[in-house]
């Protein structure tokens, strides 16, 4: 949470139309109807969104830190999935809220969004 709320600062200041189509584009490719969704695949792709989100910052030091960090982030979200069939539900609706912040260059709608997303994985993955 902090890593990603510390790069929506950065973020809101710097990003470009290119780079929200960008995201844009991660998003729309994520978007796979839910019969057709192979999970490694969405891995892939989330992991891609969240990556670009942090290397418009481009502050080095934040995208090595993040890097390791989400390697270690794979590897839960591997486990937590083992058994499930696709992304968790709201993943697609988190993700559009963010980027509907970063169109709007709001920084406060921007955390809000992120910090729920982090916290509704956190919350899904500690429940039993």
């Amino acid at each position: 949470t902090i890593l990603e709320i510390g790069a929506a600062e950065i973020a809101i200041k710097n990003i470009t139309d290119e780079q929200i189509e960008k995201l844009e584009a991660l998003y729309i490719e994520a978007h796979f109807p839910k019969e057709e969704i192979e999970y490694s695949r969405f891995m892939e792709i989330d992991s891609k969104f969240h990556m670009e989100l942090i290397n418009i910052t481009q502050n080095r030091r934040l995208i090595k830190v993040y890097k390791r960090l989400n390697a270690h982030m794979q590897i839960v979200r591997f486990q937590f999935v083992r058994n499930r069939k696709g992304p968790l539900p709201w993943t697609q609706e988190d993700h559009l809220k963010i980027l509907e912040a970063l169109k709007q260059r709001d920084l406060e709608k921007l955390k809000t969004a992120i910090r729920n997303h982090i916290n509704r994985a956190r919350d899904a993955f500690l429940k039993k």
